[in-house]
């Protein structure tokens, strides 16, 4: 992260913290996913709210009660 931070590099840092989040999903750190996607949900760019609903890369995590909560911050960035 220290690497490519949002605030040097918006498109790539964002994409990084999506990353993050859906390794951390996938290695079991549920809790870690869920942060560092609440973290990023409200920002503009990734992910969207398609991704969040379909992409079976969030499947680790889409079961969490806090998950859906992540999903509604996101539409209101489509909302406006």
């Amino acid at each position: 992260m220290e690497l490519t931070p949002v605030a040097r590099d918006p498109l790539g840092g964002m994409e990084f913290l999506a990353d993050r989040a859906v390794v951390y999903g996938w290695i079991g750190e549920r809790d870690k996913a869920i942060e560092q996607l609440a973290a990023i949900v409200t920002l503009p760019g990734t992910p969207a709210v398609g991704s969040l609903k379909l992409d079976p890369v969030w499947d680790p995590i889409r079961d969490d009660p806090r998950f859906a909560p992540l999903i509604a911050e996101a539409a209101k960035r489509i909302s406006v």
